[in-house]
């Protein structure tokens, strides 16, 4: 199987945000494109710790709720604070001599961010964020 990279991640991020009608690119959507990988190490993590893929992203829609259907604004511009996880992800690939962004630097990323709304959640579902750091900087570059 290809690896997964940024731009895979992207385009399932952004049809979340199209379809919770948010029209913007935030942290929340960037973690839900990381479990709607089938197979990938987001949804292997989420599972091995007794959840579904489906069930975390069901408490992540239902904290952030669905937008007004009137959009506001033409684009889809990513969030502050998605803007720091990418680049911190960008700065983890690149320290290891990699031009491509992959899943497991997103993760990476939005567990050193550590207050967006993925990690807030969770920490409440009861993970150890530090065992699931460890976990992650210990997978391979391309798991899948």
């Amino acid at each position: 199987m290809p690896d997964i990279v940024i731009r895979d991640i992207l385009i399932n991020a952004r049809q979340e945000s199209f379809r919770m009608q948010h029209y913007f690119l935030g942290v929340e959507h960037l973690f839900i494109g990381l479990l709607e990988i089938q197979g990938g190490l987001t949804a292997s993590i989420v599972e091995s710790q007794g959840y579904t893929t489906e069930y975390v992203i069901d408490v992540i829609r239902r904290q952030i709720g669905k937008g007004p259907r009137q959009r506001l604004w033409a684009g889809m511009p990513n969030t502050p604070r998605a803007d720091v996880v990418l680049s911190i992800a960008n700065d983890l690939a690149l320290e290891e001599n990699r031009s491509e962004i992959s899943e497991r630097d997103v993760l990476l990323a939005i567990l050193e961010e550590g207050d967006s709304l993925p990690v807030r959640i969770l920490r409440r579902l009861g993970f150890d964020l530090d065992e699931v750091r460890t976990r992650v900087q210990s997978a391979p570059i391309s798991y899948v």
